[in-house]
């Protein structure tokens, strides 16, 4: 609902609920978006350096397409989350939840050695993006516990 309509009905703090919640969620999104680059990426590095022959490596496209998918995705999970936060008072130009487009799902390959030219080419907007905003100090130190345990619980999984 618009602003507008909220204030007259007397649903200014649900709007601000909602607001809150979806600020989270667009920040777990662009969580996952990280991780199935991070995950497609040392996938791709894989194939390059272990598949070999016209069989394994159209098995192996077809797997990466798969994690492409999960690329676009987790993109698509954050658009969601942003138009409605645009809709709930998000300004257009926020610093921290910017536009994302397809041509950003990428990251420089971390476990390989930096070439040429690598230190000009900066990584997308939201490989710098941590908490969401506003958190008391408590808030702070609860969600750093959650996002740990969280890292923790994926890193565990088969």
């Amino acid at each position: 609902f618009s602003q507008p309509f909220r204030t007259k009905y007397g649903l200014d703090h649900l709007g601000q609920i909602e607001y809150n919640l979806r600020e989270g969620r667009a920040h777990d999104a662009l969580d996952e978006v990280r991780t199935a680059i991070k995950i497609f990426n040392h996938n791709l590095d894989f194939k390059k350096t272990y598949v070999h022959g016209q069989g394994p490596n159209t098995r192996t496209q077809d797997f990466l397409r798969t994690l492409v998918n999960d690329k676009i995705n987790g993109a698509e999970k954050y658009q969601t989350e942003r138009k409605a936060l645009l809709a709930l008072g998000l300004p257009e130009d926020d610093p921290v939840l910017k536009d994302l487009r397809d041509n950003q799902l990428w990251a420089k390959d971390a476990s390989k050695p930096a070439r040429l030219g690598d230190s000009r080419k900066e990584d997308p907007w939201f490989w710098h993006v941590g908490r969401p905003s506003g958190l008391t100090e408590k808030e702070k130190r609860e969600w750093d516990i959650e996002r740990t345990q969280t890292d923790h619980s994926k890193s565990d999984m088969p």
